[in-house]
């Protein structure tokens, strides 16, 4: 079995092997690997998710979709072609969207968009509302990544 000393060193190995689907890492084909390191991903997603819900009471409005948004965050299987191994984390649309209450009827909102970059529109409008006149998100994709 081989033994990595450094992720360039794994990515090295990983790099001529990966054609090989077959070759194994600690027992797991690269395929498993890369989906299992997803999976890892999705679920700190979730935790950062939690904290925030967990940290904050809206009282400018009744939440009504925080599960949902939790719930929202998808694995996909990994798959390869021979070259590369390709996985991807979604959020499911029809939970992580919603209708925006300040945009008389317009587009709806992304809510795992606007929790990662913030909301700003209160400043273009004049308009003081709570944290999200000048909020800058929770950053949780991003702290995530970074765990």
């Amino acid at each position: 079995m081989a033994t990595f000393d450094s992720i360039s060193s794994l990515v090295n190995h990983a790099s001529g092997n990966v054609a090989n689907i077959g070759t194994n890492f600690g027992g797991k084909s690269p395929l498993q690997l890369v989906e299992t390191e997803a999976k890892r991903l999705a679920d700190l997603i979730r935790a950062e998710i939690k904290i925030y819900m967990n940290d904050y009471d809206p009282d400018v409005y009744i939440r009504t979709s925080g599960e949902d948004w939790y719930n929202s965050v998808r694995v996909s299987k990994a798959i390869s072609d021979g070259k590369t191994v390709t996985v991807n984390i979604t959020f499911e649309e029809s939970l992580i969207m919603h209708p925006s209450w300040n945009t008389n009827g317009g587009e709806d909102g992304n809510v795992g968009w606007l929790m990662e970059v913030g909301v700003i529109w209160g400043r273009s409008r004049g308009i003081k509302l709570n944290k999200y006149s000048n909020w800058n998100g929770t950053h949780y994709l991003t702290n995530a990544v970074d765990k």
